[in-house]
């Protein structure tokens, strides 16, 4: 049916390497990810809001005006963390949910080891992610999921400019797919055929899914992750909620991202109407839709044959 194939084209690129690059290419005056997310976005191509956030404070850094940091939390750490680091006076725009949501305001953090930066805010590591992008190499023991991509991208960075410095030309360097959603996409096809959502539980981003869709408890998740109590929303609380509204045939209210996501697909795997918050979904993944259609038809396909 050819339905694997069609998954690279639904799923975005992954937001966290993508921010992260554009956060180096700010801080070290280059703008290899700058023009190549710029490209994307004068072609209207798929990208999601968090990486336009991350684009859109790239360019305001240099540039001294207000850093538009839009509804996404790391891109706001970053160059809040950058800017107390480096002593700037900066103005953050804010929008959606980051208003309100309660994130440490403290620039004596710039002065804090690893292990201590990753006791803030719910124990996110995206404060020592940005305290590493700075330029601090202590070591950490057993650090995150996210601080281990974080210092992978440091050294793929590196040795993009290195290339290229050799070389002395510019070597293209697109951005990477999100192999959490990819993941999502195969794991739900697979679970429409067995009954069964089956998604490693790599971190904290993939709780959502793994409550809504399989069997993963409130307890386990945040006994795996207590940074979990830290989004948009607290994502423990509320991915029970919304469960619970879609098994009552309610529309879900929540507005994170990933529950609202994880809901529409319980809503095709339960044989009910598409009713999420698209907007909400769109901050990460703008063709949500066409992969929902899609999951939509190879059920209604499989369920046919099945009576055949």
């Amino acid at each position: 049916m050819g339905y694997m194939r069609d998954l690279l084209y639904f799923t975005p690129p992954d937001k966290s390497k993508a921010n992260r690059r554009l956060f180096l290419d700010a801080m070290n005056r280059k703008d290899d990810t700058i023009k190549v997310v710029g490209r994307m976005i004068a072609k209207r191509e798929q990208l999601g809001k968090d990486i336009v956030a991350g684009y859109l404070s790239a360019g305001n850094w240099n540039s001294g005006e207000p850093m538009n940091v839009l509804e996404s939390g790391s891109v706001y750490r970053y160059y809040r963390f950058a800017a107390w680091k480096l002593g700037q006076d900066r103005k953050f725009v804010k929008t959606g949910t980051l208003v309100d949501r309660k994130i440490c305001d403290d620039p004596n953090i710039v002065n804090y080891s690893l292990k201590e930066l990753g006791k803030v805010d719910k124990r996110t590591s995206q404060w020592q992610s940005a305290a590493a992008m700075m330029g601090n190499i202590e070591y950490l023991e057993n650090p995150p999921y996210k601080f281990q991509v974080t210092k992978q991208v440091i050294k793929d960075w590196t040795l993009h400019q290195n290339a290229q410095e050799k070389f002395g030309r510019k070597i293209r360097w697109d951005l990477e797919k999100d192999d959490t959603i990819l993941e999502l996409e195969k794991s739900f096809l697979n679970m429409i055929r067995t009954g069964n959502f089956v998604m490693e539980p790599r971190d904290s981003e993939r709780f959502c899914y793994l409550n809504i869709l399989g069997d993963m408890t409130p307890e386990e998740g945040k006994k795996r992750w207590s940074s979990l109590e830290g989004h948009e929303e607290n994502r423990i609380i509320e991915s029970e909620k919304a469960k619970r509204q879609v098994i009552a045939g309610e529309r879900p209210t929540s507005m994170d991202h990933r529950i609202q996501q994880a809901c529409g697909l319980l809503q095709i795997y339960r044989g009910q109407k598409l009713d999420v918050n698209m907007r909400v979904i769109d901050k990460t993944w703008e063709l949500y839709d066409g992969y929902a259609k899609l999951a939509k038809d190879f059920k209604e396909r499989l369920t046919a044959r099945e009576k055949q």
